[in-house]
């Protein structure tokens, strides 16, 4: 609503908000204009949900591994590794120079052999038709970790129990066997689920990236970890596929807790839940949300006051004919088109505001020209 007086000279503006419904007073005098706005006040805006994490002893998963040794001459052509699935064959020479997917060059000793096999596992750049056949790709079950004069470690790609089932078995004669005929040593780590993503405590991050992985050295680290996982900013301490959190967002760690908000205001928010293996969320939902409210409106006892006149909502018109007495329509606007009737002396004298009001010198519209058709009101 605009409020205005006759004056085509500069104006200056009042606002005034209908859920208050009380106004300064235009302060009208010589030759300038002054216009005031009065507009419905916003509703209360929705409110956030959260829950609080508390930390614990993290547990962090280890990986699967095993150990090749070669206690003998070494390798001779012909034998053979298998593990994670691939069979590797020693080669005096690679077949046809270049050799085929899986031979690996012997080379001078058990040392080369032994470092042209884990070249050959991990598909190592720049080896292929030289340490191993041309072909070989990388094994997508383990990696060779370290080779030594007479050892080579391999490791699951992926942390956890899952690898202890990898299976190792060799052909080369005499002593030179694996230690073991499965991986082993993998463990399961803590996990963190909340807002529909399960986060996994590692003590160091798999070979083959695992979303969601959180690397893991002490409660606090953890923490730390987490919420940079859950908000995605970035860094070497959660695995590179990790995508951010759509549902919630981690607050800065404060000493053995963190605090979660759902990225979403409302009561929706109530119905996001967390769980832990080590450590425990406050409430069983997220907790504290709430909708936006309706802006609030125009109800019996309201008051406005434009110029020297207060005028006052009510849900009927007296009995006895009352002067400024506005009736509250059904909806705002038509109660703000009764206000501005009463101020314009304009339709509705008796039916919509009080019979014996007086108009002002002053005109009022809403998105319209005034009645009176002293000043157009934009």
């Amino acid at each position: 609503m605009f409020l205005s007086d006759s004056s085509s000279n500069s104006n200056s503006l009042i606002g005034v908000a209908t859920g208050v419904l009380s106004s300064t007073g235009l302060g009208l005098g010589g030759a300038v204009a002054a216009t005031g706005t009065l507009s419905q006040a916003a509703g209360t805006a929705a409110v956030t949900s959260s829950d609080v994490f508390t930390g614990g002893a993290f547990t962090a998963s280890a990986v699967a591994t095993t150990t090749l040794t070669a206690n003998g001459t070494g390798p001779a052509d012909g034998d053979q590794v298998a593990i994670g699935g691939k069979t590797y064959t020693f080669k005096t020479a690679l077949t046809g120079g270049a050799g085929i997917a899986n031979e690996v060059a012997i080379g001078g000793s058990t040392a080369q052999a032994l470092l042209n096999l884990k070249a050959a596992v991990n598909a190592a750049a720049g080896g292929a038709g030289t340490a191993y056949g041309t072909g070989t790709v990388a094994n997508a079950n383990v990696n060779a970790v370290t080779a030594a004069a007479t050892t080579l470690t391999f490791a699951a790609n992926v942390n956890g129990t899952g690898g202890n089932a990898i299976t190792s078995t060799t052909t080369v004669a005499g002593d030179e066997t694996f230690t073991a005929g499965t991986l082993a040593g993998g463990t399961a780590g803590s996990i963190v689920s909340v807002g529909g993503q399960t986060y996994t405590f590692v003590a160091a991050l798999s070979h083959t990236a695992t979303a969601n992985e959180v690397v893991s050295s002490s409660e606090a680290t953890g923490l730390t970890n987490l919420a940079a996982a859950v908000n995605g900013s970035g860094g070497v301490n959660y695995s590179s596929n990790t995508s951010r959190n759509t549902t919630v967002t981690a607050g800065t760690v404060t000493g053995t807790t963190i605090a979660f908000s759902a990225n979403v205001a409302g009561a929706g928010g109530n119905f996001i839940s967390g769980s832990a293996t080590v450590g425990s969320f406050a409430t069983v939902d997220f907790t504290g949300g709430l909708d936006a409210g309706a802006p609030p409106v125009a109800t019996g006892g309201d008051t406005v006051t434009v110029g020297t006149q207060t005028y006052t909502f009510v849900t009927a018109l007296s009995s006895t004919p009352t002067a400024n007495e506005v009736l509250v329509g059904a909806t705002e606007a038509a109660s703000l088109t009764n206000l501005a009737n009463a101020v314009n002396g304009g339709s509705g004298a008796g039916a919509s505001y009080g019979a014996p009001t007086v108009c002002q010198y002053i005109c009022v519209g809403i998105g319209y020209a005034n009645q009176r058709g002293l000043h157009s009101i934009k």
